[in-house]
């Protein structure tokens, strides 16, 4: 069963508990699922879990002086 909102913001808050509910509430559902499933990787030992960034997400990015 997906996750709702809540539920999403909730379990993000567990690993990261400095987030603020406000500014992860402006994220869609799909964005917090990413950022959360980002953070159930990240919390494995190197080498045991992959996480593989998604076709929306850029690896690298960058801004050009004014």
């Amino acid at each position: 069963m997906p996750l709702n909102k809540c539920q999403l913001i909730d379990a993000i808050k567990e690993f990261n508990a400095s987030a603020d509910r406000a500014w992860l509430g402006l994220f869609s559902i799909t964005e917090l699922g990413r950022y959360l499933d980002h953070l159930q990787h990240a919390e494995q030992p190197r080498g045991e879990s992959v996480w593989k960034r998604d076709n929306e997400c850029n690896a690298v990015l960058f801004r050009h002086a004014a």
